[in-house]
């Protein structure tokens, strides 16, 4: 597909790849045969090969990738909805970590150095953070309260990307005392886990993480909200079309 585009000037190719790779990514989490988006890709491309203007080309993507979309829409919520580290091969939930992280930190700050690109926050210098620990302390245990899923502490919403040294000192300590440890990440995602930054009066970090709600405690409760919440973030960074009602409202 990306040969197929080798033609387009640089901007159109830009979106191709970023189209190209929100696609695939929706095809890989909704469990999509593999011969089937191979298909289409390869049928895609001859079509490709014919796009020479911007029109064109918006044309094509509406009527291709935009509707394929559109179509996984539903499998792509209840995937998201449903996410767990055990059953996601680890360097895929580094990565869904790392885009989500990415996009707080770029909806506040802009396109910068730091935060343009993605193997920034998939490099060796971040870890994955269970909030809930998975071997926790007798406080933790308590203090988290009832479990009915024993799966929740895999769950997307108890994951969190950490540097190393911040990952190190959390341990398997109980919620509140992790809490004012969040705050020293440089990930506003991870800092926004325990309190809502505030930077003036509206500024573009307000309107970033103005959706973010902090959790005082940490509970079943709490991880369900986040995965949803977060599945809506999700929705946005990987094109997902429009609709009435946001996931996890």
């Amino acid at each position: 597909m990306l040969l197929a585009g080798r033609h387009l000037e640089p901007e159109l190719f830009d979106r191709l790849a970023a189209e190209v790779e929100n696609l695939f990514f929706c095809y890989v989490i909704t469990r999509e045969p593999t011969r089937t988006f191979e298909r289409n890709f390869a049928r895609w491309a001859t079509e490709l090969r014919k796009v020479n203007s911007l029109e064109q080309f918006d044309t094509f993507i509406s009527e291709r990738f935009d509707k394929e979309k559109a179509t996984l829409a539903n499998r792509f919520d209840d995937a998201i909805g449903r996410l767990e580290l055990g059953k996601l091969q680890l360097y895929r939930m580094v990565y869904i970590l790392g885009k989500l992280s990415q996009q707080v930190d770029i909806n506040a700050y802009g396109e910068t150095p730091g935060t343009a690109w993605l193997d920034h926050y998939m490099s060796s210098g971040f870890e994955i953070e269970h909030i809930y620990p998975q071997n926790p302390t007798p406080d933790a245990l308590e203090e988290f309260g009832e479990i009915s899923d024993p799966t929740i502490v895999q769950r997307l919403g108890n994951l969190v990307l950490a540097e190393k040294s911040i990952n190190a000192s959390l341990g398997n300590r109980p919620y509140s005392e992790k809490r004012p440890v969040y705050q020293q990440s440089k990930l506003l995602l991870t800092r926004a886990l325990s309190e809502r930054p505030k930077v003036g009066a509206n500024t573009r970090i307000d309107r970033a993480v103005a959706k973010i709600e902090p959790y005082p405690n940490w509970n079943e409760g709490s991880i369900n909200d986040r995965q949803k919440a977060l599945g809506t973030l999700s929705r946005a960074i990987w094109g997902m079309p429009e609709r009435q009602q946001a996931f996890g409202t």
